[in-house]
């Protein structure tokens, strides 16, 4: 485990946020670097789940001069629109002082190792994971490109982490409904290509994972027509991003205003996959 560990911390530059700090703590860094990685093993190794909250609460013990004093909203729902921000810097309605950086960031690299780590030895959970396609095992062409592209923001931004705090701090599950489209919509679209159907899995999995970004990008005062104006955002979202392939099928997911007829198949599996999860939504709450 922490060889493991170790590895991931290093591959999120953990060590960095050591080394900015102020002078009189950098004789610290290597004490506080160890206790946070064995802090992290305590969490991960306990017979209960860990939580967003459990992961804020091991960095301000371990650097408790980073969260002195806290945002109006508390550092989750905090980070949560911090991230939000980077993909719609104009939708989001909150301030974000300097003073605030060092823990934000340092939450958020960390939040990241213990869900890179939880992901990579736990049993596949087609709520909560995305199993992506193998970039290299694609022949060279546009849709390669664009969904590289994809699986790079994807990380950049933060999005896995976003909707992992989402589903913990609000009583919606982004992340659930996200997880379970892409699960259903890759099902089908490898049991027609298994069939002899020409459909093309990258845009699949993109797309599905993307369909409703948008949501994140409506302002406050557009809330009440989400469920609209959400396509646009997902649109503008990935074609900011030269993604214009896959955002042709993100955005044409809706059951209600489009000419099916006229869709590629890839849409079609984005409509059903999109409607069998709500259905399923619908009925646990009931």
């Amino acid at each position: 485990m922490i060889d493991h560990l170790q590895t991931i911390m290093e591959q999120n530059v953990i060590s960095e946020f050591f080394l900015k700090q102020p002078a009189l703590l950098l004789r610290r860094a290597e004490g506080q670097y160890e206790d946070l990685k064995y802090g992290m093993v305590e969490l991960l190794e306990r017979e209960t789940a860990w939580s967003c909250d459990d992961v804020l609460k091991l960095c301000s013990e371990i650097c408790p001069h980073w969260y002195g004093e806290s945002p109006e909203k508390g550092w989750l729902e905090y980070a949560y629109w911090y991230i939000i921000s980077w993909s719609y810097p104009d939708s989001v309605k909150m301030d974000f002082p300097q003073e605030f950086e060092p823990g934000v960031n340092f939450f958020i690299r960390v939040l990241r190792c213990m869900l890179d780590y939880t992901l990579a030895h736990k049993e596949f959970d087609p709520f909560t994971d995305f199993e992506f396609l193998d970039v290299s095992a694609m022949p060279d062409n546009v849709i390669k490109e664009e969904y590289e592209r994809f699986l790079f923001y994807f990380r950049k931004y933060y999005l896995y982490e976003l909707m992992y705090i989402g589903k913990e701090i609000f009583f919606f599950n982004t992340l659930s409904h996200i997880a379970g489209v892409h699960y259903v919509a890759m099902h089908v679209a490898r049991q027609l290509k298994e069939a002899g159907v020409p459909i093309d899995l990258p845009l699949v999995s993109g797309a599905a994972v993307g369909h409703d970004i948008g949501k994140f990008g409506c302002r406050p005062e557009e809330m009440r027509r989400i469920a609209h104006l959400h396509y646009y955002y997902t649109g503008q979202w990935f074609d900011e991003k030269n993604m214009p392939t896959i955002a042709h099928i993100a955005v044409n997911h809706s059951t209600w205003d489009l000419e099916l007829e006229n869709l590629p198949l890839e849409s079609l599996v984005l409509i059903y996959a999109d409607f069998r999860v709500r259905r399923e939504e619908c009925r646990s709450e009931e």
